[in-house]
């Protein structure tokens, strides 16, 4: 018997209430919400993506992925990873 590892990607969702004169400045103001350092997300389950979208891999095929992704980060100068919270 062979082991995989099965991601299942979940949606979830968060209503905000804000004032705005537009559309585009609310959602900039939800922004800049979530970029607050004492932001706590507040989501709700909404739904699990079909089966036919979920990713599988062999534990092999895993492996070689974490080492192949350690080894890059021991080539970079910096390891560093900054959130882009910016989504439609």
């Amino acid at each position: 018997m062979n082991q995989y590892k099965v991601k299942v990607s979940h949606i979830f969702g968060e209503v905000f209430n804000v004032e705005a004169e537009s559309k585009e400045e609310a959602k900039q103001k939800v922004i800049e919400l979530m970029q607050k350092e004492d932001f706590q997300i507040q989501a709700g389950y909404e739904t699990t993506f079909p089966a036919e979208h979920w990713k599988v891999i062999t534990e092999e095929e895993f492996q070689e992925l974490v080492k192949s992704f350690n080894e890059q980060m021991e080539k970079e100068d910096s390891n560093i990873i900054t959130p882009n919270i910016i989504t439609p």
